[in-house]
């Protein structure tokens, strides 16, 4: 009898210890302790008194990283004595190994449970794995399924905010060429951590779209977010930048404020790819003797190699000929003087 009220009193204490400690403390107290048995012996303890599908998710991700087949017997088991519950059989399906069978059955718990928000998020996120895996083959078996496909508008009827419909519908449209639909959905996307996983491919999305306001407005904000993440490294900003905008401005033909950005951040200069385009500009807008000058400056500073510069001198030597420092170029270009470019 002692020993019996000496078991139910550590009980009520553990449980009591649950209550009253947030989820990262108890992670925390979960982590140092010694022995996979105590700590097995906690986080059963932990799944069986929370019902919040994240806490749940979290668990099981590191159970089944440190012993995966206990685990899934676990909640196995745990899915048969709720066989009701649309989140143990989410749990479940969630350590289904085969991703294709993995969607099917992640389908048919959206049919089954349509208010059920997590089997929509474990759909969306299969489905968009796909597009992008397949990106450029036209190949989406499921992603094209057109009963994954009602359940996704059912589902985003029910969640319209939920970033992971928002982002699989702007990947959906994207990859289809609809950039009008796509950037509706973009517009939509206010999850740090999604366009953080995504900030490329918004990136390049929104040099397609040739819009510079809209890249304008868009991608400093995502390359903070690559930065807090340590993608990218802050120096390298600005030339992450700059590759989309100066492409896009280069291509609708927007020279003078193409002119004026990269005069205004002119160490972009130092790189070639950069340096190209400012020559090219200047001559497109016949700016002859300002290209002569810059051709030399960025030759000394070795940016515009002996080979590209002969590929520049060849190319406007009718023009630049005309150019006071002429003979300065030509001896960059590598032309020895009885080597000399036709003249016409």
């Amino acid at each position: 009898m002692v020993k019996r009220i000496i078991g139910m009193s550590v009980l009520v204490l553990w449980l009591a210890l649950l209550c009253s400690e947030t989820f990262p403390e108890f992670k925390a107290r979960l982590f140092s302790v010694n022995g996979w048995d105590a700590a097995k012996q906690m986080l059963t303890g932990y799944l069986e008194q929370t019902q919040n599908p994240e806490e749940m998710r979290e668990l099981q991700k590191t159970w089944m990283e440190v012993a995966p087949g206990e685990c899934r017997e676990y909640f196995t088991a745990a899915q048969a004595k709720n066989p009701q519950s649309p989140l143990y059989s989410y749990l479940l399906i969630r350590l289904e190994d085969d991703e294709k069978v993995q969607t099917q059955q992640a389908g048919e718990l959206c049919r089954k449970s349509p208010d059920f928000y997590w089997g929509y998020r474990l759909l969306l996120l299969n489905l968009t794995s796909e597009l992008l895996a397949n990106e450029g083959t036209a190949c989406f078996p499921q992603a094209d399924n057109e009963d994954y496909l009602k359940l996704i508008e059912a589902g985003y009827q029910r969640f319209p905010e939920d970033g992971y419909f928002n982002v699989f519908l702007f990947h959906r449209y994207r990859i289809k060429g609809d950039f009008e639909q796509a950037d509706g959905y973009l517009d939509k996307l206010k999850d740090a951590a999604i366009l953080l996983g995504n900030w490329r491919h918004i990136q390049y999305f929104l040099v397609k779209s040739l819009d510079a306001k809209r890249y304008q407005a868009v991608v400093p904000a995502l390359l903070s977010l690559a930065i807090q993440a340590q993608d990218i490294a802050a120096a390298d900003s600005l030339s992450e930048f700059a590759k989309g905008y100066v492409d896009i401005l280069d291509k609708t033909r927007n020279r003078q404020a193409l002119l004026e950005f990269l005069s205004q951040n002119s160490a972009l200069l130092e790189t070639w790819s950069f340096c190209d385009v400012w020559m090219n500009t200047l001559a497109a807008q016949e700016n002859w003797e300002k290209l002569g000058s810059e051709l030399l400056k960025y030759s000394q500073k070795k940016v515009i190699s002996t080979e590209q510069m002969r590929g520049y001198v060849d190319r406007w030597r009718s023009t630049l000929s005309q150019y006071q420092h002429w003979q300065l170029l030509l001896n960059k270009a590598g032309y020895a003087p009885n080597l000399l470019p036709h003249q016409e």
